[in-house]
């Protein structure tokens, strides 16, 4: 079970939980178009940027 950020219209959906260890995201739609919608705002309202965000925090003592 995710939390919604974001819906249109109950026909598109981003839902997601980036707080714990395991980052997840859904984005959904009751069809083409509306799953459409919901990967456009996953990217333009700032979802991605705050999953990359997390996700690529580099830990000190680590190697790259």
């Amino acid at each position: 079970m995710l939390p919604t950020l974001w819906t249109e219209s109950e026909r598109s959906f981003v839902q997601a939980d980036f707080e714990g260890e395991l980052k997840r995201a859904a984005l959904w739609g009751m069809d083409m178009a509306t799953t459409s919608m919901a990967v456009d705002a996953f990217v333009s309202r700032g979802f991605l940027d705050d999953l990359l965000r997390r996700i690529w925090r580099f830990r000190t003592g680590v190697m790259v």
